[in-house]
């Protein structure tokens, strides 16, 4: 018996080697059971016998099996953990990487879902988000400059395409923004302009207009609701108190006129594009000294009979009328008193709610009066129409309480007729039919001064004020007078007129055709009358040689 191990000879029955400490363990003979080296030889086998050529001992063999398979376990399983770790990386780097990507093709949908809801403004901070998102691709400022279209707001696409210019990168996205821009310069091109301008006074506790004193170095700027930004206009007063904006495409804009010391004056105008120039109404700026609580109180005048007019509803709303006040009733004289009210600016609109016949019941009509804090503004005066029969006009002058006397000319070019309505022609007769009359003559400030016409549809007529007081050219445009026009049609004033600003003592207000009852604002200073008739026309009525403007009027003005 031998050690396997190390060869050496072994005692019967041992079990450990002797020389090298080897384990002794029985040999498995194929048919014969588990038998010694020794029993094997002693049959005759030599120790290379008892090992049949297909045959390994099962202990020397599952060792040697165990330890290659298992580092070829591991090197598999190394491999699949590389590969899903290279796998893993490289779909998280995509990930990443594409994030900006995937961020803002969600704002670009979201935005034009936005757009297509009508819901401009988040449109318009999508639209930003995705320019911010990655200001070098086209796509933002494309969807922004379209929301901007749809607004008509052409000013601001064009602003917004102006700076993709400057940040895009690429031939692309620099050719889509280019195109875009093109479009829209060729639309914006094409648009109305119309010229806004305005005069700011400061406000005082008077119906003086002649003493108000003029707001210079205020800033004024012109916004639009969801406008780009930098695309506003700005201004500042001049020394007079005036400002001009020019180029104002159509659209709802918030003027707004700030200086330190006074509340800030706001407005909403409605650009429409039918007007070359914009003529605000002189604006009053309340200073600091002004602010709180004060009262309007005044009368309402029938502007035929000049009677105060009782029980009338006066709604008290804010300047732009969007939003109610208070509401009171005219006392039994006409006259009004205000609740108390913020310093400001307020509309009443006056209604005849008394339940009268149609005939009896007064048109509507409004004004505006003024508050100041801790003090009462009286002779704030409003007037009001009973119905007119068909075919008939009505013009009502009114102005504050300098100068005193200012007067209404009507002119009549036609025709059948050629006259001049004015306070020493009072009225036009023909065949017995009253063509024309000046209702009301007042000569102690404020008005109303009233003339109703039965219109001829074959003439054109003509209506101005003069400055009768005449002691200033300037006066005329600082007498706050107002001129309303009631037709048959309109239950308040057809139209309504501010006096311009301008030197001169007669304030040409506007045309009316009578074929087609259409009013043409004139409105316009000038030093003196316009010739309203030519010398034929003129001479074959009169026969006089006469200019009708100088026969009519002649001796009318002793200073000039």
């Amino acid at each position: 018996m031998f050690c396997e191990n190390c060869g050496a000879v072994l005692k019967e029955g041992a079990k450990f080697c002797t020389s090298c400490g080897a384990s002794i363990e029985p040999i498995e003979n194929q048919g014969y059971g588990y038998q010694s080296q020794q029993a094997f030889q002693s049959q005759g086998y030599q120790p290379q016998d008892y090992q049949p050529q297909d045959y390994q001992p099962q202990q020397a063999l599952e060792p040697q099996e165990k330890k290659g398979s298992g580092k070829t376990a591991i090197f598999v399983l190394l491999g699949i953990l590389f590969l899903l770790i290279l796998i893993i990386g490289t779909l998280t780097l995509w990930y990443i990487l594409s994030a900006p990507d995937r961020a803002m093709k969600k704002q670009l949908d979201l935005g034009q879902k936005y757009l297509e809801e009508l819901d401009y403004d988040m449109a318009i901070e999508t639209y930003m988000d995705a320019i911010d998102i990655d200001p070098q691709k086209a796509d933002g400022y494309l969807g922004l400059s379209g929301v901007y279209e749809e607004l008509e707001d052409y000013e601001s696409a064009v602003a917004v395409l102006e700076d993709g210019l400057e940040n895009v990168k690429g031939k692309k996205e620099t050719d889509a923004i280019e195109e875009r821009l093109s479009d829209v310069e060729h639309t914006l091109k094409k648009a109305s302009r119309t010229q806004i301008c305005g005069t700011v006074i400061i406000a005082d506790a008077d119906m003086d207009y002649s003493n108000d004193k003029p707001l210079s170095e205020a800033k004024v700027t012109l916004e639009r609701e969801l406008q780009y930004e930098g695309t506003g206009k700005e201004e500042r007063t001049n020394g007079d108190g005036y400002f001009t904006l020019e180029d104002v495409t159509p659209g709802e804009y918030m003027l707004k006129i700030k200086k330190s010391g006074f509340a800030t004056i706001e407005r909403t105008i409605e650009i429409t594009g039918d007007d070359e120039i914009l003529d605000l109404s002189t604006m009053e700026a309340v200073s600091e000294e002004w602010v709180g609580e004060g009262t309007a109180s005044g009368m309402i005048y029938d502007v035929v009979s000049g009677a105060g007019i009782s029980d009338l509803t006066l709604k008290i709303e804010n300047e732009d009328g969007d939003e109610a006040v208070g509401q009171i009733r005219t006392d039994a004289d006409g006259s009004y008193v205000t609740p108390k009210l913020e310093a400001g600016r307020y509309k009443i609109e006056i209604l005849d709610e008394r339940g009268l016949s149609q005939k009896e019941t007064y048109s509507g009509a409004e004004f505006m009066v003024r508050v100041l804090g801790n003090t009462d503004i009286p002779n704030q005066d409003g007037t009001v129409s009973l119905p007119m029969e068909e075919g008939q006009i009505r013009i009502v002058l009114t102005w504050g309480e300098t100068p005193e006397d200012l007067d209404s000319h009507l002119w009549c070019d036609g025709p059948q007729a050629y006259y001049h309505i004015y306070y020493e022609a009072q009225s036009y007769y023909m065949e017995n039919e009253m063509l024309a009359n000046l209702d009301l003559d007042d000569t102690t400030s404020y008005g109303p001064e009233t003339t109703t016409v039965n219109v001829d549809r074959s003439s054109t007529y003509h209506f101005g004020v003069y400055n009768y007081t005449g002691y200033s050219p300037d006066q005329l445009m600082n007498s706050g007078a107002t001129v309303q026009v009631y037709t048959e049609s309109a239950g308040v004033p057809s139209q309504t007129f501010q006096v311009p600003a301008g030197s001169g003592y007669y304030w040409d207000v506007f045309t009316y055709d009578g074929a087609t009852g259409t009013i043409t604002p004139v409105n316009t200073i000038t030093e003196n009358y316009g010739n309203y008739f030519s010398n034929a026309d003129y001479d074959e009525q009169y026969g006089d040689g006469n200019y009708a403007i100088e026969a009519p009027l002649e001796g009318l003005f002793p200073w000039l």
